[in-house]
């Protein structure tokens, strides 16, 4: 995906900016502003944020004092659409989304490794590439992910790569993707998974209306997610990487956890020796503040957190928390909390908005204590 922004009124008018995900810019009068308007004497010095993420634009008012406008409507913090216009002081803007196009796939020169013939490319994360392939022996589809080599010491990281299946193949449950196999084959790693024909709910929400899911359909898939991580508490296993790109959502609203990359012991988990103390693994925006400086002694209270925060995301349409620097959304995740889900979206429930809001509390003895305690808060 990639944004232009267009300045179609003002003194700038006809400037326009090229915006990748991710990235985050400030607009205003000062000159520490990505979008440097000075001259735009109704602006304030740092009058509002747009943020880029793979999921789409979001805007954000940061207290100005003249307001923030979309589609001549007074805003605080919402989605972005494409063709949305955005009026800050005498300056309007144009928003223009394009998303990325397929890559093209050639069936006849399918690469084959280790028995898995690669028929296109499905998905990307940080650990490794995910394909779409079939299983020559078994003529079944299937998902081959292969480890994204980069610096330091590859055969390192493939045992990190391949720890994934290991501990994906202890688990059985039917809201989460079964392991088949794992190995190295022509130098490179991988992981084979059960091929989930469904919707990943990053992609779901940034193809939704405001980016937002309707709140009966967030407490079925938060149901089902309880069950799978009430599952594997039993196996004293925490995910760790609870977010909207690792759940998928099958046909009859059947929610899929993928992605064991990050999963640990949290028991007996000094053994593994692949957590350093003090290190943080996740992904940030999801993560609760204590798995930021220790992800080693992250428990399933994290999960919670982080179910918590992508039900946020998926009811209001916009990521928890922002930041123009990391350090910046590091201090955010620790010390600040995001607007009530209500106050965004009034059509969610106070009851389930306050299901939310604890929790993404900081502090982990003040959120649900297991996912089964969750679940009965939705469902009463």
């Amino acid at each position: 995906m990639q944004c232009k922004l267009t300045i179609t009124k003002g003194i700038l008018s006809g400037s326009a900016y090229q915006l990748r995900p991710p990235c985050s810019i400030t607009m205003g009068r000062s000159s520490a502003c990505e979008i440097n308007l000075k001259k735009d004497l109704r602006l304030s010095r740092v009058h509002c944020q747009i943020e880029i993420t793979d999921n789409g634009a979001f805007i954000t008012d940061l207290n100005s004092s003249n307001g923030t406008f979309v589609n001549d409507q007074k805003i605080i913090s919402q989605p972005l659409n494409n063709n949305d216009s955005i009026k800050i002081g005498s300056t309007t803007f144009v928003l223009e989304i394009e998303l990325d196009k397929p890559e093209e796939t050639d069936s006849q020169s399918a690469v084959e490794i280790a028995g898995y013939k690669i028929v296109e490319k499905i998905g990307e994360g940080g650990m490794g590439t995910v394909f779409k392939a079939i299983q020559v022996s078994m003529n079944r589809i299937v998902a081959f992910k292969v480890l994204n080599v980069r610096e330091g010491d590859v055969e390192e990281a493939g045992k990190k790569f391949l720890r994934e299946a290991q501990t994906g193949a202890k688990v059985t449950h039917g809201n989460i993707v079964r392991f088949y196999d794992c190995g190295c084959d022509k130098g490179l790693y991988y992981v084979v998974m059960e091929f989930i024909d469904g919707t990943p709910l990053d992609k779901l929400m940034e193809n939704s209306p405001n980016h937002r899911l309707p709140f009966q359909q967030v407490v079925s898939i938060a149901n089902q997610l309880c069950d799978a991580l009430d599952y594997l508490y039993t196996m004293k296993l925490v995910h760790r990487d609870i977010k909207p790109a690792n759940i998928i959502l099958q046909e009859m609203d059947i929610a899929k956890l993928t992605d064991f990359g990050l999963a640990k012991r949290f028991q007996g988990s000094l053994l593994s020796g692949l957590t350093m103390e003090g290190e943080g693994k996740g992904t940030l925006i999801y993560m609760p503040p204590e798995q930021i400086d220790d992800a080693l002694h992250a428990d399933h209270r994290a999960d919670i957190y982080s179910l918590g925060a992508t039900m946020y995301h998926m009811l209001t349409g916009r990521i928890p928390f922002y930041g123009t620097t990391l350090q910046n959304l590091i201090y955010q995740v620790e010390n600040a909390y995001p607007p009530k889900v209500h106050e965004i979206n009034p059509e969610v429930p106070r009851k389930l908005s306050k299901v939310v809001e604890k929790c993404m509390q900081k502090d982990k003895n003040r959120r649900y204590q297991s996912a089964a305690k969750l679940k009965e808060a939705l469902s009463s």
